[in-house]
């Protein structure tokens, strides 16, 4: 369902779990829904902290664009940026990881690209929404997904060149929008407002918050 925060207190928090590890993978994505409700500062989307010198995140800061840092022990792995979100629509954010690769999309359109030189683990709680301080995300958050596989056939490169496929369908452990066999273990938030083609206006309930166990509140 969608998550609505509120800028200064709201967010969600998971605890830890193998399906989070993300940057160890060969193959993976995390993408998710996001629409902000204003234009301010740094707004965090999904951030994982293993005390102060082993985290990572994706976030929104206002004026440069979607980042995403990794910092482990201590030393910077990987900090690079895509494209600015300056409305107030539902947009499609995916980060998507070959081997050493990395590319960030906004509604399928590659908006940003790195590379790095080896996987790296940070084994705690996964945050929606926070980081730490007084960074918070106001607006809406939905269809939050990490998949240990390429689902969206991505491939980065440096000159952005690439282009994802649109799902066309609510993501759901027994349905796959995308013409890839995988499993659906990992979505985490099913979507409230998916829209037809897209871009559509129409919105309908969905899977409430849902975690890789299958618990569901």
């Amino acid at each position: 369902m969608e998550h609505l925060l509120n800028g200064t207190s709201d967010f969600l928090s998971l605890a830890v779990h193998a399906d989070w590890d993300f940057f160890l993978q060969d193959y993976a994505v995390i993408d998710f829904q996001v629409r902000h409700i204003d234009h301010v500062g740094t707004e965090p989307y999904i951030a994982q902290r293993f005390g102060p010198t082993t985290n990572w995140f994706i976030n929104h800061v206002h004026g440069s664009g979607i980042r995403v840092l990794v910092i482990i022990s201590n030393s910077l792995k990987l900090n690079f940026y895509g494209g600015e979100i300056t409305d107030n629509n539902w947009h499609w954010i995916t980060l998507v990881k070959v081997l050493n690769e990395y590319g960030l999309y906004i509604d399928r359109i590659q908006t940003g690209y790195a590379s790095a030189a080896a996987g790296f683990s940070s084994p705690g709680p996964l945050t929606i929404g926070h980081y730490v301080g007084p960074n918070f995300l106001r607006g809406s958050i939905d269809e939050i997904r990490f998949q240990h596989s390429n689902i969206v056939a991505g491939a980065p490169n440096v000159g952005l060149t690439d282009l994802l496929t649109l799902p066309t369908e609510a993501y759901a452990i027994s349905t796959n929008p995308y013409p890839i066999a995988a499993l659906k273990k990992n979505v985490i938030s099913g979507y409230h407002c998916f829209m037809a083609g897209y871009m559509d206006a129409k919105r309908k309930e969905f899977d409430p918050l849902k975690l890789p166990d299958g618990t569901i509140f």
